[in-house]
């Protein structure tokens, strides 16, 4: 066998366990072999280069995390500390112009100081402490204000910066012009409209909404064919605010080519108009674009004239039920006897939320669910319409109403509301009445609702009192009743 040293030449020979004297007899000589196991760090593979080069490697990556940590978190520190102190100043300034503000709204005079227009926070906590005041200020108030806002040179630099600032600068400049109420500044405000910028058009139709001018309405629909939509919903807001001294500016509209500024001036006119606008809006009920004729009949109904009822009974009848849906509602608003006539006939429509629309609006008219329940259950019946009926009945407090009622000392008011309490157990609504039977802290209310459910309930209302002997409220005599009812309709059975 040979030694270490002859298998590894040019090498010092390890240190053996015998250095200086020849191994004992019998003694076994130690066989090292090289890299024999290089994961557990073999003492005798010195040499490996590749070990060390990654211990190094490890450690200047360490370092530099912990460099990386270190400058960031310090970078962190020094942001936040800065903007602590820029905010500190900021709302510093803005405390002092808007004391100045409130000074001069009480009469001081003003101050030899005016606000420096080379720092941002100083012009900027100007113009919010006047835009903060102006919101509620009187026209005396709004006048002072809008007076310190020109002398003290924020309304020229807005104006510069909304004629040749960045888009966001524009944008900003117009809305704080218009909450200033500066009307000088509208056709810069107009023209940002022809800017291909989106965010640009909503912030200046938002300014003209605030400016509220009707010179405004050309602009604000000339928008609509070129956003393709987009800016729809803003512009309809601002047309209403700008068109409410003079809603005829919108009537022309109502023959425009596009079906979007059709609708738009449609919808506009449902919040806005008036008798002088009946004319045209009969003529547009026969629009083509049903969406067009919906928001006609809206505002045929907010004009409140009866010559409107014409128009809503040839819409009430549209192809279209959404349409008729409109219609019914702007019936019920305008009431009278016609509109009650044309209510009774749209309760055979074939669409069940027109049906359901009716029979609220019919209630709204002539205030009598006794009537309306007992139409809506003749054959063949609308059990929708009367589920609909009976929900707002509900939730107006009519049903809670009558049923407190039924024992009233006037005897007008008892038979009225025993009325109605009846035709809800008639048209097979149980629940509202046996809740009550359960819950009324008045026992002898409770044994006239009983009373009413004995005459007049039907083969329905046995599963319920089954689930209602089981109610630990009921008082004894109450208990024998239902059972009693109960047997009854056994018997029947």
């Amino acid at each position: 066998m040979q030694s270490w040293s002859q298998r590894s030449p040019g090498r010092a020979p390890p240190r053996l366990p015998y250095p200086n004297t020849a191994a004992p007899p019998g003694a076994i000589e130690p066989v090292l072999v090289r890299g024999a196991c290089p994961a557990f760090g073999n003492p005798y593979n010195r040499g490996d280069s590749q070990t060390q080069g990654r211990g190094s490697t490890t450690r200047i990556v360490i370092f530099v995390l912990a460099v990386t940590n270190f400058v960031v978190l310090f970078g962190v520190f020094v942001r936040r500390l800065i903007k602590n102190h820029y905010y500190a100043l900021k709302d510093e300034r803005r405390l002092y112009w808007g004391q100045v503000a409130d000074g001069v709204l009480l009469g001081e005079p003003l101050p030899r100081r005016s606000p420096s227009l080379r720092y941002p926070w100083d012009w900027e906590a100007a113009e919010g402490a006047l835009q903060e005041r102006i919101l509620k200020a009187g026209p005396e108030a709004r006048a002072k204000l809008q007076s310190l806002f020109r002398r003290w040179g924020l309304f020229q630099r807005r104006l510069q910066l909304l004629l040749w600032g960045n888009p966001w600068q524009q944008g900003h400049s117009a809305l704080a012009l218009a909450r200033m109420d500066c009307r000088e500044a509208l056709p810069a405000v107009v023209a940002l409209l022809e800017r291909p910028y989106t965010d640009i058009h909503l912030a200046a139709v938002n300014a003209l909404s605030i400016l509220a001018v009707p010179e405004a309405v050309k602009p604000l629909v000339g928008l609509l064919p070129v956003g393709g939509g987009r800016e729809a919903r803003a512009v309809l807001a601002a047309l209403i605010r700008c068109a409410q001294s003079a809603p005829q500016l919108l009537l022309p509209y109502l023959k425009h080519p596009s079906p979007l500024v059709r609708l738009v001036a449609a919808a506009a006119l449902a919040e806005l108009a008036r008798h002088a606008e009946l004319p045209a809006l009969l003529e547009a009920a026969t629009d083509a674009d049903a969406e067009v004729r919906s928001r006609v009949a809206r505002a045929l109904g907010h004009t409140g004239e009866r010559e409107a009822v014409k128009g809503l009974a040839r819409l009430a009848a549209d192809p279209v039920w959404f349409v008729r849906l409109q219609a019914v509602t702007a019936l019920g608003r305008m009431g009278g006897p016609r509109a009650q006539e044309l209510l009774w006939k749209v309760l055979e429509d074939p669409d069940e939320r027109v049906r359901k629309k009716a029979a609220i609006a019919l209630h709204q008219l002539i205030h009598d669910p006794v009537q309306l329940l007992a139409r809506l259950r003749k054959p063949p019946g609308d059990a929708t319409a009367r589920a609909a009926l009976v929900d707002h009945l509900a939730r107006t407090g009519v049903t809670r109403q009558a049923l407190n009622r039924v024992q009233s000392p006037v005897g007008l008011t008892r038979e009225e509301n025993q009325a109605i309490v009846r035709e809800l157990l008639r048209s097979g609504f149980y629940h509202a009445v046996l809740y009550a039977v359960e819950t009324h802290p008045e026992v002898p209310v409770r044994h006239e609702l009983l009373r009413l459910v004995e005459e007049e309930a039907g083969p329905g209302v046995q599963p319920l009192l089954a689930g209602l002997l089981q109610s630990p409220t009921l008082d004894a005599e109450s208990r024998r009743r239902i059972e009693a009812l109960r047997g009854r309709e056994g018997a029947r059975a």
